[in-house]
């Protein structure tokens, strides 16, 4: 495997890609077709195939320079994994370099790392960006004491809105859940680096809605759309990467939250939903905690030196 052998992610390649994401499961959303996708403008992704193992490089952080993500083996093996890293570190050589640096290492994957490398491995936890996961059922009926704010915002918007109903989107629906996320673009300018790149990723979205093959739901008032919820399930979680709520509704979001996890969660067996990292917003981090998470998936940045 060479540098060279790199190309720049696209939508062509979306079925591919997702096989490998499916067969090796870390846990982490940045190994999802939503992420991968969705975000691979904004981080300059770049991917190669080689020996049945994904490789992801992310080419757009010019302070840090070229990193990859852990390498997704269409097996699923750790022993590929690591042969992943190797190939890596080959051709990190190969181009004049001495330095590896893996991005979204989990918790897991860092034991095999370090009994492998030894003491060539240096690594630090990237906080910033740990997933919140949640028991489905949790979400679904936010039963309990701890779950008494987001009860009484659900029972109320149901008190208000009693005939409201959740649909799943389908090709009917889609035109519709477009023209409510770009009123909700228009209603609430962002200026944020990553909002305003979420917001462009819209139109790709709905107009590639079956490619992504995304579990995609809309909460509805009188006919018409207050609430939009996309995601996709690997394994035995749901990620869910897009989230617009009408807040003028109260008790909307709340709603929403429940509704996904009943739908595309519960009612399929899914026992967890991984709603994402907060990226050091702090407003982000106290919305995503008082959902009450039952774990967090730990990512680390690692660099393991290449000379022997």
């Amino acid at each position: 495997m060479r540098a060279e052998d790199f190309q720049v992610l696209t939508l062509d390649s979306i079925d591919t890609v997702r096989k490998y994401v499916n067969s090796y499961v870390n846990g982490c959303c940045d190994n999802t077709v939503g992420c991968l996708f969705g975000w691979r403008e904004f981080y300059g992704v770049y991917y190669c195939i080689s020996e049945d193992i994904l490789f992801i490089r992310y080419s757009n952080n010019e302070e840090i320079g070229v990193i990859y993500a852990s390498p997704m083996p269409l097996s699923g093996r750790p022993e590929d994994f690591l042969k992943g890293i190797d190939m890596l570190m080959d051709m990190t050589v190969s181009s004049g370099e001495n330095k590896l640096m893996l991005v979204t290492v989990t918790s897991p994957e860092i034991p095999y790392i370090c009994e492998k490398y030894g003491s060539r491995v240096s690594y630090y936890a990237d906080e910033d960006a740990y997933d919140y996961v949640y028991n489905s059922e949790d979400l679904a009926f936010f039963k309990g004491k701890k779950y008494h704010g987001e009860r009484n915002h659900v029972n109320k918007f149901k008190s208000i809105y009693p005939d409201y109903t959740f649909v799943k989107i389908t090709d009917e629906r889609i035109k519709q859940a477009y023209d409510f996320c770009l009123e909700y673009v228009a209603k609430n300018p962002k200026t944020a680096d990553t909002a305003v790149a979420e917001y462009k990723k819209i139109p790709e979205f709905f107009d590639n809605y079956t490619l992504y093959d995304f579990d995609g739901g809309a909460l509805m008032v009188e006919g018409k759309i207050i609430g939009v919820c996309l995601g996709e399930t690997i394994g035995d979680t749901l990620y869910e990467h897009f989230e617009k709520c009408d807040s003028s509704f109260a008790g909307a979001h709340q709603v929403l939250v429940s509704e996904m996890a009943k739908n595309f969660a519960l009612d399929k067996g899914i026992p967890h939903i991984n709603r994402e990292d907060d990226a050091g917003d702090l407003n982000l981090r106290k919305s995503k905690l008082s959902y009450h998470p039952v774990y967090m998936i730990e990512k680390h940045v690692v660099t393991i030196n290449c000379a022997d």
